[in-house]
């Protein structure tokens, strides 16, 4: 956004005030702009939302599930669902690295449906040192 000279601001209010229209078409535009049509999400944008999603409530999960450690029924339910994550991230994990060092060496060609263009060298990158790292964390963990 410019700045505008305090002048040229005054200038308006004088304007605005002066001419009633003026400032009420102005209204117009500001409401027409905050509550203009907007575009529906992409297909990428769903599958990120859906993948927040469900780590935010794996994330909340080990606390709200916390008292029921007390119950030796419930017990080896939590021990079981615990390993079943852990499992599941490590593997996850292990995988897609392999995956993207295969890809970064040239000998895997991913493919990437959804988009029309990507560079793959930065998706493995980024792939790789940031995304499948917290994977493998909470795995461990």
């Amino acid at each position: 956004m410019r700045y505008i000279a305090p002048t040229t601001d005054l200038a308006a209010l004088l304007a605005c005030s002066a001419r009633p229209s003026l400032k009420l078409s102005g209204e117009r535009k500001r409401r027409q702009y905050l509550h203009r049509d907007r575009a529906p999400p992409t297909p990428n944008t769903v599958i990120n939302l859906a993948g927040a999603t469900l780590l935010l409530g794996i994330a909340v999960l080990p606390v709200a599930v916390l008292p029921l450690w007390n119950m030796t029924r419930v017990r080896p339910i939590l021990l079981g669902l615990c390993w079943v994550l852990a499992v599941g991230f490590t593997m996850h994990a292990l995988v897609d690295d392999i995956q993207r060092v295969l890809s970064l060496a040239g000998v895997l060609h991913l493919d990437y449906p959804l988009f029309s263009t990507v560079n793959r060298r930065v998706a493995d990158l980024q792939d790789l040192l940031f995304n499948e790292t917290w994977f493998l964390v909470e795995g461990v963990l």
